[in-house]
Formats: C-alpha cells, sequence, structure tokens
C-alpha cells in the first residue's frame, strides 16, 4: 500500500504540472521560449562543467576534448538562450525532417508488403503515413506556428495529467485513512 509521502508527491507533481499546463495554456510563446531556455541552462552547466573538468589538474588525454567540448556547449546555450525563437523554429524543423523520413519508410514498408500479399491492407494503412508526411510538410512550411500549436497540446496535457495526478492522490489519501481507521 503506498504511504502518505508517495501521496503527498503525487498532489504536488499533480499541482506543479498544473501550473505548467496552465503557464502553456495562456502564454504558448513564452512557454516554448522558456523550454528553450530551460534545456539553455541544462547545455550551459554541462558545457560549463566540462571546461571545469578540462581544466582541472589530470594527465588523460581528455583535456582537450572537454575544453573544446565544453565551450562548444557554453556558445550553444548562450545562443540558445540569446535566440530561443530560433532554436524551437530549428527544433521543429527538425522534427519535421525525422517525421518525412519515418514516413517515407512507412510508406515503402506498405507498398513493399502489398507487392509481397496482395492487396489487403486496409484502407487507412495509407491514409496514416500520408497525413504524417502532410503534417511534416505544413511543419516545414511554418516551423514557429506548429512549435506554439505543439505547445499548445503539451499544456493540454500536462493539465490532463496534473488533474488525474491529483484526484488519484486524493483518493488513494482517503482508503489510506480509511485503511487506518479499521486497524
Amino acid at each position: 500500500m503506498k504511504s502518505k509521502s508517495t501521496v503527498r508527491n503525487n498532489i504536488f507533481r499533480g499541482l506543479a504540472g498544473i501550473v505548467i499546463g496552465l503557464f502553456l495554456l495562456i502564454n504558448p510563446q513564452d512557454g516554448l521560449n522558456t523550454i528553450v531556455r530551460i534545456l539553455a541552462f541544462i547545455i550551459l552547466a554541462g558545457g560549463l562543467f566540462s571546461v571545469y573538468t578540462g581544466l582541472r589538474p589530470h594527465d588523460t588525454g581528455t583535456k582537450r576534448l572537454l575544453l573544446m567540448s565544453g565551450s562548444i556547449l557554453i556558445i550553444l546555450g548562450i545562443l540558445m538562450l540569446v535566440l530561443p525563437s530560433v532554436f524551437s523554429a530549428m527544433g521543429m524543423v527538425l522534427i519535421a525532417l525525422l517525421l518525412i523520413l519515418t514516413t517515407t519508410l512507412q510508406i515503402a514498408g506498405v507498398f513493399q508488403f502489398r507487392k509481397v500479399y496482395g492487396n489487403t491492407l486496409p484502407w487507412y494503412s495509407y491514409a496514416s503515413p500520408l497525413l504524417v508526411l502532410i503534417l511534416a510538410i505544413v511543419v516545414i512550411l511554418n516551423p514557429f506556428r506548429s512549435a506554439v500549436t505543439l505547445t499548445l497540446f503539451t499544456g493540454i496535457f500536462c493539465l490532463v495529467y496534473a488533474v488525474t495526478e491529483t484526484v488519484q492522490a486524493v483518493v488513494e489519501y482517503r482508503i489510506i485513512k480509511k485503511s487506518e481507521q479499521n486497524l
């Protein structure tokens, strides 16, 4: 059975999810930029740690590699902090290119299956990869607007998760209290 501390953690996660979800829904533009900035801080911290480790006195051959990779990460982190919108759009283009690659392979797989087993596939076997391919092309044509839309969906997902997590925690807490009273 779960403990009360686990239930409190569930409530905390649920409330945090509500705050994040509302933030992303109320202002998706700033929400997206905030996500990029958080990633920038993580990359910047990794770069600083690499440089620090590279500057420490030791006799390994990794000193130059640590200094070089740390410097690149620091520059990338600073650029992401200064230009979050550019990196949001770039991320969406990379996702779109990945979608195009995977859907092209999926469509080729459907045609290969059809060649081997005949015309036995349902219509949605063709529709699904074509719809994803169209989505990928739309994302490439307007990556920033697509990023904001995905941020809205993320906000909705956070809210749904948070509400269900909080309700579940309250129900579990009541069950724990009831079982304690029965003892």
